[in-house]
């Protein structure tokens, strides 16, 4: 999903905002790194050199051509901008984040300020490190074996030492399954790179979130959480290094679960602070502790902040006094977050109660909770703070904080750093295929057993998050992410994979841009086709489009039509976080309007007799819906008689009710009817905790993922509720209207809620011909990583309730970015009309996604023909009036209760014997 943001400040550049602290009457001085202004910058990170200029550096979303690009600008000690936005990446075919800035000196001793960053598919297989020197320096990578993925980088340094070190988390180097990933260490000079470090000797296990200082005489010490694989149970361990790289012996910090460390170089050794889980499972708490020069505690680690909210994303600077400070994220049950500082003297003694750092303070600031730079002393006890979110000109910004008791020193000319804005002359990368999301030896898990089976589908494609989609037909599967379209059988065979974006991708041929997100597929029973769909924002030219591509029969490997329908009208520059539905005649695309334009939602119809025959929609009609909420849920496919195409919405922030829209006369005058359905009260969602990690994945609102209709029901699930985030599912019968003249009625209406901490969200719901009904959905708790379930009932359970769920795949490390999902699917099988298929994201330890396929048959009791949970007098009328041959696939049978083909005595005999 891609939120866009029209920029509301006239002012173009840097934005100024000065208040004043109520705790200790500081100076505060607060101003905006980004000029791009659409999307998210996050990820932030900066360094200062000795006349006190700032250089920030952060990711940008969808500011390369639709990619992630990282990108910097030089400031002046007082706020003054002195660049214009840098691109730090030279290589764009793909995604580049997560960048990490220092300051090193070279031979005369002059600083200059060096960036590394993860690029995704530049090394030849999946995410890989890079730097380069900001003044006009080549691109040079990191790792030097390009075998699965390098991520996290981090890169520290002390103004007087000569060198420094860089360290990242590698995994997939072998084939290994057991997905361990280890820490990557490499000296660094102004030179270039140097040598490895032996960071761990700790092989068998997953180290990650590596953090890194060095001291004056050019010692470093790393810090990383550790844990055996298979466990979620952490530790840190920190290790010494000196200038030639000898490694000292390895410390371990903190309780049981400290994770996510921040080091920082200090008088006389280290202060390094980490977060550690709460006891009550409410989120996770900030320690900290002094180190001596090698690693080892001087005193007990001590929490910054008892109060009972959850902290994470922790930071830590070496202040002036030869004591140091630490910041970290603050997050309320209303989602709210703020940034807040607290310092301490050369003993570690606290000098005074936490204090917030970032003075805009609506809406939610943050850290990036990585071991990356943002924090940093300056002379004159003053602090200088990176993070992003709402603040001054932009609700989604890098803002950068100056907070202490000094006044700024005065800028510097701007001759002084005019080489720094000279773009990078890219350094060559290997050949690459874009198109090849892993080298092609890439093993693809596959599981079969009880009744189930499932299988790796797509890999990272480094779009973030992956928006998992599929469609089931008779003999094969479509199974779409951002970035990538992919055929299977469904043996799991991988026939056909293609990314979906640019010139060389599936809809290359139609001009289609870099830009194409949010992808759908459907499959069409009732003309065996499948439909897929993506949304086309065309920067260059400010103008959006729906894509869209018809197979030219049930076996995706062949001809498609495909078109690129033009929807600048009604949704703007970005149609965001389309849907796609399909009756018996027409072909629907609804979404946001992105870019503001007021509460409305665009729909669009075109006539599905065109498309299937391989031609531009002969009939094509639009609307707008107005809304307050956009994002309603639409069935897919139009299972059985509808007056209407159905739509549902839920309410802003707390509310007891769900809007539902009929969509009548669709090629003619399109009309809306709605009305209000009463549910039981539910609230915004909160952003689950996961085991290992402060970060928590984005859960936006309280929309409705999915949605399905059949046979006079319309089921739908979203998920729900600020205190624990759940998620809830309804069957509503429609009866007819609004054509009856009856409204809707609630028939059911449950949560997922599998134990008392664990949470559920990113929900897929659908129904069989049965009356049966399954889920997919995300699951995860404070002490559980987050794994892909499925649920299920039958017809003839409890009504208001699932059956417990199913663990289908679960994340072999923390996921450490926030964004997760968005879209899942679940669709049951169109030729034996019993099996589910369903799909998810799940994560591996080296921080890359991955996409699970799971079928799986409910264990339908002996000699039930109904296929309803139960065996009675129904299974027998059932078996009688289907006696004799069966007809032929896909058509049903559901009196063949053996599978052989036809009806008769071996099957009544079954009913018999099962009967309840």
């Amino acid at each position: 999903m891609f939120e866009a943001r029209a920029a509301t400040a006239a002012m173009v550049g840097i934005l100024l905002s000065a208040g004043v602290l109520t705790a200790g009457d500081a100076a505060r001085i607060e101003w905006r790194a980004n000029e791009f202004t659409e999307s998210t910058q996050s990820e932030a990170t900066l360094a200062v050199d000795e006349a006190g200029r700032v250089f920030v550096a952060w990711s940008s979303r969808r500011q390369q051509g639709g990619r992630y690009g990282v990108y910097g600008r030089w400031f002046g000690p007082d706020g003054t901008p002195l660049s214009s936005e840098i691109t730090i990446n030279g290589w764009t075919d793909s995604h580049q984040r997560r960048p990490a800035v220092a300051m090193l000196g070279d031979a005369d001793g002059v600083q200059q300020p060096w960036a590394v960053w993860a690029s995704h598919g530049q090394d030849g297989d999946g995410w890989g490190i890079f730097a380069r020197a900001i003044d006009g320096g080549v691109e040079l990578p990191v790792n030097l074996d390009g075998r699965g993925d390098q991520t996290m980088p981090v890169l520290a340094t002390h103004p007087r030492a000569a060198s420094g070190v860089v360290v990242w988390v590698s995994s997939g180097e072998t084939d290994d399954e057991d997905d361990r990933t280890q820490l990557r260490a490499r000296r660094i000079d102004a030179s270039g790179l140097g040598l490895y470090l032996d960071v761990s000797d700790a092989a068998c296990r997953v180290q990650s979130t590596p953090a890194a200082a060095v001291n004056a005489d050019g010692v470093s010490a790393i810090a990383w959480s550790v844990r055996e694989p298979g466990t979620t149970d952490l530790t840190l361990a920190v290790r010494c290094f000196d200038p030639d790289g000898r490694a000292r012996d390895t410390t371990t910090l903190g309780g049981p679960g400290a994770t996510e460390p921040a080091i920082a170089a200090i008088d006389g050794g280290f202060a390094a602070a980490w977060i550690e889980p709460m006891t009550s499972g409410a989120g996770h708490r900030v320690w900290a502790q002094r180190l001596d020069a090698n690693g080892t505690p001087l005193a007990a680690a001590v929490p910054t902040d008892a109060n009972a909210d959850h902290q994470y994303g922790v930071a830590v600077a070496a202040t002036g006094d030869g004591g140091f400070a630490v910041a970290w994220n603050v997050r309320t049950q209303r989602d709210d977050g703020d940034v807040v500082v607290r310092r301490y003297g050369p003993r570690g003694t606290p000098l005074g109660g936490a204090e917030r750092l970032s003075g805009f303070s609506r809406g939610g600031q943050e850290l990036a909770p990585s071991g990356v730079t943002r924090l940093v002393a300056t002379p004159g006890e003053t602090l200088l703070g990176v993070w992003s979110g709402n603040g001054t000109g932009d609700g989604s910004g890098v803002y950068v904080t100056r907070h202490g008791t000094a006044g700024p020193s005065p800028t510097p000319p701007l001759d002084a750093i005019a080489v720094r804005t000279q773009l990078p002359a890219p350094h060559a990368p290997p050949t690459f295929d874009p198109g090849r999301t892993r080298r092609p030896d890439s093993p693809r898990a596959m599981v079969v057993g009880d009744g189930s089976f499932g299988f790796d589908a797509v890999f990272d494609t480094g779009w973030d998050p992956p928006d998992p989609h599929m469609a089931v037909g008779v003999d094969h599967l479509v199974v779409m992410t951002n970035g990538a379209i992919a055929f299977f059988t469904k043996s799991g065979q991988l026939t056909f994979e293609d990314e979906i974006e640019g010139g060389g991708g599936f809809w290359g041929s139609l001009g289609a841009s870099g830009f194409i997100f949010d992808p759908e597929v459907i499959y069409d029973p009732m003309t065996d086709r499948f439909i897929a769909m993506a949304s086309d924002r065309d920067t260059g030219v400010g103008r959006s489009y729906v894509l869209l591509a018809i197979s030219d029969d049930g076996d995706p490997n062949g001809v498609w039509f495909k078109h690129r329908l033009e929807t600048t009208a009604l949704a703007g520059q970005t149609f965001d976080s389309p849907n796609i539905a399909v009756d018996d005649s027409v072909v629907y695309v609804t979404g946001d309007r992105g870019g503001g334009g007021g509460p409305t939602y665009p729909v669009f119809m075109y006539d599905k007799a065109s498309l299937i025959a391989g031609n531009p929609p002969a009939i094509t009609r639009s609307a707008l819906l107005p809304t307050t909420t956009e994002s309603a849920g639409i069935p897919p496919v139009v299972h059985g008689d509808a007056p209407a195409l159905y739509m549902v919405e839920h309410g802003e922030g707390s509310s007891n009710a769900v809007r539902l829209i009929a969509l009548q006369d669709p090629l003619g005058t399109p009309t809306f009817t709605t009305m209000f359905l009463p549910v039981s009260s539910y609230t915004h969602p909160e952003d689950p905790p996961q085991a290992g990690t402060g970060v928590r994945p984005e859960t936006f609102d309280a929309r409705f993922w999915s949605a399905a209709y059949r046979d006079g029901s319309l089921w739908a699930t979203h998920h729900v509720n600020s205190s624990r985030v759940v998620v809830r599912w309804y069957e509503i019968a429609m009866n007819g209207w609004p054509d009856s003249g009856q409204e809707p009625e609630l028939l059911q209406e449950g949560t997922i809620t599998p134990a008392a901490t664990a949470r559920t969200f990113f929900s897929a719901i659908t129904p069989d011909r049965f009356g049966n009904a399954a889920l997919v959905y995300s699951q995860s708790s404070p002490t559980d990583f987050i794994s892909m379930q499925t649920a299920f009932r039958f017809q003839s359970d409890l009504v208001n309730k699932m059956q417990p769920g199913v663990e289908r795949r679960v994340n072999t490390g923390p996921w450490f970015t926030n964004r997760w999902g968005d879209y899942a699917r679940i669709q049951v099988d169109p030729v034996d009309g019993k099996t589910f298929w369903a799909h998810h994201e799940y994560a591996t330890s080296g921080g890359s996604w991955r996409t699970w396929v799971h079928a799986f048959t409910p264990a339908f009791p002996t000699g039930d023909a109904t296929c309803n949970g139960v065996v009675d007098f129904e299974d027998l009328l059932t078996v009688l009036a289907a006696w004799g041959p069966c007809p032929a696939p896909p058509a049903a049978c559901p009196g063949d209760v053996d599978g052989d083909g036809s009806v008769g005595f071996s099957d009544l005999l079954a009913v018999l014997s099962g009967w309840s």
